[in-house]
């Protein structure tokens, strides 16, 4: 699936747009014991991952599953060493 512009309206809570670029408030938890989306709790969605945060394991599985799952190319905008992070999608 990938993501449009009518799915931004229904994901408003966590996305937002910025001049050109859309961003997701993204909070994770890793060492989780499996990889998945579990909800959205405030203006953030809640990820799941089975990586550990040591050694940017957590964010590169991040990136990734949100590419494998939603088909969202994105990159860590801010919070690299956080769990909570702001990712910019791109094109």
């Amino acid at each position: 699936m990938r993501i449009n512009e009518k799915h931004l309206i229904f994901l408003s809570s966590f996305v937002s747009r910025k001049g050109k670029g859309v961003f997701i408030n993204v909070r994770v938890k890793p060492a989780s014991s499996r990889t998945e989306i579990c909800g959205i709790s405030g203006d953030e969605l809640v990820v799941n991952l089975e990586k550990p945060a040591q050694n940017n394991l957590a964010n590169v599985e991040l990136v990734d599953f949100l590419y494998s799952e939603l088909g969202i190319t994105s990159k860590i905008v801010s919070g690299q060493t956080s769990k909570h992070k702001v990712l910019q999608v791109s094109d």
